[in-house]
C-alpha cells in the first residue's frame, strides 16, 4: 500500500512540482520552501521490509564487514567527526540511530564514550547486539521511548529514510540534554553528482530514500525541529558512481561494492590522499557542491 503526501514535509505548502520519476516512485519538489521528497511513499510495513532486505544485501554484506575490520577504515570515516564533537564533549552518552552492524558505536566506545544504538533491521540489530553487548533497540526511532539525557545522538545516513523526518529530528533533540549535540550525514540534492547524473544519481533511490536534502532546507528542518546549527558543510564525491554514469556503464551492487571498498583502502593507506581529500572538501563545501551534507546542530530550550 502507498500512502499519498498532501503537503510539504517541511513548509507545509501544497504546491509541488514533479522532477523525475524512477523506479516506479515520483520525486517532486515544493514551490515555497524546494525540498525534495518522494510522493507518494510506501507503508511503514514495506518499508520496514525493504530495510531489512537492504540490511542484509548491503550493510551486512561480506565486503563491508571486511573493510570495518579495518582500524584505518574507521578511523578516516569517523576520526574527523569525532574531533569536532570532542569540541563540544570529550565522553559521555551517544546514542546512534540506524546503527547497523554498530560499527561506529565501536568507535565511539573505543574512544571513551557510554554507548547506546537504535537499529530498524532486525538482522544488523541482532549483529551490533551481539558485538558489543550494550542497548540497542530495534525498530523504529520513534517508537524507541528513550528517555533522554543523552550527550551526543548521531545519525549516519539516516534522516532521508524517514517518513516523518521532522517529527525525527524532534524526537533526537528531546532526548538530548540541553546543550546535547545532534551530528548527522545525508545525501546532498545540490551536489555535483546529481548534477551531472541526474535520476541516475544513487541518492534517488527508491523505496529507500525518501527526502533528498540540500543544506538550506536540512538546516531549516532541524531549525524548525528545535536544534540550532553549528556547522553544516557538503563533502565528499564519488569517483565510481560519477565514471559509470557518464560512460553508461551499469554498475552490479557486488562490484560497487567491492569499488567502494578499494577506493576507501587506497585512502586509508595513502596519507597524501587524504589530504587531497581534505582540500577538495573545503572546495566542495564552499560550492555546496558535496555528495554528502555533514550537520552538527545542539538542542536548544
Amino acid at each position: 500500500m502507498e500512502i499519498q503526501r498532501n503537503a510539504c514535509l517541511l513548509c507545509g505548502g501544497v504546491r509541488a512540482t514533479t522532477l523525475l520519476e524512477k523506479e516506479g516512485a515520483r520525486y517532486v519538489q515544493c514551490h515555497d520552501c524546494g525540498l525534495v521528497y518522494s510522493n507518494p511513499v510506501p507503508d511503514e510495513q514495506t518499508l520496514k521490509e525493504v530495510a531489512e532486505d537492504w540490511a542484509r544485501k548491503h550493510h551486512a554484506s561480506r565486503e563491508r564487514l571486511e573493510w570495518e575490520k579495518q582500524t584505518a577504515i574507521g578511523e578516516m570515516l569517523f576520526g574527523p567527526r569525532m574531533k569536532i564533537i570532542n569540541r563540544y564533549r570529550r565522553s559521555g552518552k551517544l546514542l546512534d540511530v540506524g546503527c547497523s552492524t554498530g560499527f561506529f558505536l565501536e568507535y565511539a566506545a573505543s574512544h571513551g564514550w557510554e554507548v547506546s544504538g537504535n537499529e530498524l533491521a532486525h538482522y544488523t540489530a541482532a549483529m551490533a547486539r551481539e558485538r558489543l553487548h550494550v542497548e540497542i533497540r530495534e525498530g523504529s526511532f520513534l517508537d524507541a521511548g528513550f528517555t533522554g539525557g543523552f550527550d551526543v545522538v548521531t545519525m549516519w545516513d539516516v534522516i532521508e529514510h524517514a517518513t516523518e523526518p521532522v517529527k525525527f529530528l524532534t524526537e533526537a533533540f528531546r532526548v538530548l540534554r540541553r546543550g546535547g549535540l545532534l551530528v548527522l550525514t545525508t545525501p546532498n540534492y545540490g551536489s555535483l553528482s546529481r548534477r551531472v547524473l541526474g535520476d541516475k544519481w544513487e541518492a534517488v533511490s527508491p523505496p529507500r530514500h525518501l527526502v533528498v536534502f540540500t543544506p538550506r532546507t536540512l538546516r531549516e528542518m532541524v531549525s524548525r525541529a528545535g536544534g540550532r546549527v553549528e556547522r553544516i558543510r557538503s563533502v565528499d564525491v564519488n569517483p565510481l558512481e560519477l565514471w559509470a554514469g557518464l560512460t553508461g556503464r551499469k554498475v552490479g551492487f557486488e562490484e560497487r561494492q567491492k569499488g567502494i571498498s578499494m577506493v576507501k583502502g587506497i585512502f586509508s593507506r595513502f596519507p597524501a590522499l587524504s589530504y587531497m581529500r581534505h582540500i577538495v572538501n573545503i572546495i566542495l563545501t564552499i560550492s555546496n557542491l558535496g555528495d554528502v551534507i555533514e550537520l552538527y546542530a545542539e538542542r536548544v530550550g
